[in-house]
């Protein structure tokens, strides 16, 4: 074989193993650093919906409200258990400014919803007063964060209401719910079969 021949090879070689060399140090790079990278992107959601578009915030919380362990992911960094509401808090500053030609909508259950978030509220009062407990007034109180954390849903079902005006807005919302609902599924049926062979491993090994 030519000299010539062989020194292309060895070059393209060479260029493929570096080629492969970087790829893996970035692809290691980004998993290893991929709670920071969600991290700014929460951040970065949460300012483009109160200051641009009130949408873009709708159709993260869509996506990464049900997929919880994504979210714990954010607890250690600065406000990352609090990203659901400085999320949706950006969510309903842009409503509220009226960004993007958005406006708080009045629905046919707002009050509804209202007059049910109060009563959940009195119930813990009534409660707090039947077992001689504190008043459940303090935010750090776990059953004053439980009903935050449920009425949360009235204020996204409100927001999204105010927030998508066209069709394909909406159209965007059921595609981040869609695709949402496939991960959530993927990963169930991944733990479910991780659970069959280990079962099965153990029952050979019986």
């Amino acid at each position: 074989m030519p000299l010539s021949t062989k020194r292309v090879r060895h070059d393209g070689e060479n260029e493929t193993g570096y080629a492969s060399r970087v790829m893996t140090t970035l692809l290691n790079f980004l998993h290893s650093n991929l709670p920071f990278f969600f991290y700014l992107s929460t951040l970065a959601a949460a300012l483009a919906s109160a200051v641009w578009r009130p949408h873009i915030g709708i159709y993260y919380l869509a996506f990464f409200l049900p997929l919880e362990n994504m979210r714990h992911w954010l607890h250690q960094f600065p406000l990352g258990e609090k990203s659901v509401d400085i999320m949706l808090l950006g969510v309903i500053i842009g409503i509220l400014s009226r960004r993007d030609g958005t406006q708080w909508m009045p629905t046919p259950i707002t009050g509804v919803l209202a007059a049910w978030g109060l009563l959940l509220y009195i119930s813990l009062c009534r409660g707090a007063f039947y077992l001689n407990s504190a008043w459940p007034i303090l935010p750090s109180d776990p059953r004053v964060s439980d009903w935050k954390n449920y009425i949360e849903f009235f204020f996204f079902f409100l927001a999204a209401a105010g927030a998508l005006r066209t069709k394909k807005q909406i159209a965007g919302l059921l595609i981040a719910m869609s695709f949402c609902f496939l991960l959530v599924n993927r990963s169930f049926h991944s733990a479910r079969s991780e659970e069959h062979t280990s079962e099965l491993q153990s029952h050979h090994d019986l």
